[in-house]
């Protein structure tokens, strides 16, 4: 916090040898000073072990939420640790994430994408959605194990993230073993459509909200606490879940 007081003497600027003084004593204010950065990823390669992601990490984690991160994504894919540590900053970040696809946005690259506030889709974008891929080595009873921990953890990440991208019956074929190969088009298409989707979802809850307190209304005399539905309405629509912004272009305009 800065304070500015008016009062004090300022140098002109065309004469600085001279100056002048306020006539008379002018209120002074204090201000803060609200400043922006934004910082750009590149994400061109195989994603890899956690580690090489710390940098990462740190700067979104310590983003304000006047920060924009934005991440250009040219990734065939790569790890599942990587990826999940990834996510994990970009859950977390209170900055604005915007992933813009410059090209091939395949396997762990999707979800990285999928996970930002905003996706711009440039001309030669294109998709390759799938499951995990890997082995596992040990006694019989340890590998089924394994085999069946991942297979659990995949269907929660890819039901969490490609929820109203792909439709149920490609995520039913997907968990199963199907590549689905999406082009530019087909990105921008799916992503128009899980936007509505949220959209919906959210005037539904609203929908709920009112009925309910019709209802509270209707059963008892008990006058229903004051609420402000506009406010309520306003919260619901600006809290989507960070994940489901609309498209943007392919080159965003300030």
């Amino acid at each position: 916090m800065k304070f500015y007081n008016p009062n004090t003497k300022i140098k002109s600027s065309d004469e600085d040898d001279e100056g002048f003084e306020a006539n008379g004593q002018q209120l002074g204010y204090f201000f803060r000073e609200n400043r922006s950065t934004e910082y750009t990823f590149h994400f061109s390669e195989y994603i890899k072990e956690p580690f090489y992601y710390q940098t990462f990490c740190n700067v979104l984690i310590n983003a304000t939420e006047n920060d924009t991160i934005k991440l250009l994504i040219n990734s065939h894919g790569g790890l599942m640790a990587g990826m999940l540590t990834c996510l994990d900053a970009i859950a977390r970040t209170p900055a604005t994430t915007v992933a813009v696809i410059q090209g091939h946005c395949d396997s762990a690259a999707t979800f990285i994408a999928l996970a930002c506030d905003e996706i711009d889709v440039g001309p030669h974008a294109n998709m390759l959605c799938h499951v995990t891929r890997g082995g596992t080595l040990g006694k019989t009873p340890d590998m089924v194990s394994q085999v069946q921990h991942l297979a659990a953890e995949t269907e929660s990440i890819v039901r969490l993230y490609y929820q109203d991208f792909l439709s149920e019956p490609e995520i039913e074929e997907l968990l199963k073993g199907r590549e689905i190969y999406l082009n530019r088009d087909q990105i921008v298409e799916r992503l128009q459509a899980r936007q509505e989707a949220e959209e919906a979802a959210i005037e539904g809850q609203i929908t709920q909200l009112k009925e309910a307190i019709a209802e509270y209304s209707k059963d008892t005399s008990q006058p229903f606490p004051e609420l402000n539905l506009t406010f309520i309405e306003d919260q619901l629509l600006e809290e989507k879940p960070a994940k489901r912004s609309a498209t943007k272009p392919a080159k965003r305009k300030k």
